[in-house]
């Protein structure tokens, strides 16, 4: 497990990516800065952390879906999905959070229909992980 001074850094500036804005939490209000895949990456399926906002998308689970996308499959990679370093778990149905009061900003889909949503999100600061763990930390810059 990689200390998270050794992950990659990744920035993302706020003015030179479309990709980049922020949601205002419904609860606090407050501006939560985040990056949304454009679709092209085909980031899918991922999932997120039950306690923070860190995310994981795995090869093998696309590999896994590529055909057919149904409870079968979305069991069998619930079961080999990891917990989180925070201490959470990555689970089906989880959302990206506002990072001050945890408001959970909620997907429209179903666990079966998000399986092929290419769309993945993370919040400043968050940790992608992907089949050996964390891979980078995100960092918005802002305009």
């Amino acid at each position: 497990m990689q200390k998270k001074s050794e992950l990659k850094q990744v920035e993302y500036h706020a003015a030179e990516n479309p990709h980049v804005g922020d949601f205002e939490c419904p609860n606090c209000t407050k501006s939560v800065p985040a990056w949304r895949s454009s679709g092209m990456s085909d980031l899918g399926p991922h999932f997120y952390c039950s306690d923070c906002n860190n995310a994981i998308f795995r090869q093998s689970d696309q590999k896994l879906i590529w055909e057919k996308r149904g409870d079968d499959e979305l069991q069998k990679i619930t079961e080999t999905l990891p917990n989180c370093d925070c201490g959470g778990r990555f689970k089906p149905g989880e959302n990206p959070k506002c990072p001050d009061c945890k408001w959970e900003f909620k997907h429209q889909g179903s666990a079966i229909e998000r399986l092929s949503d290419p769309h993945l999100i993370l919040v400043d600061g968050a940790i992608l992980y992907g089949e050996d763990g964390p891979e980078y930390q995100l960092h918005i810059i802002a305009k």
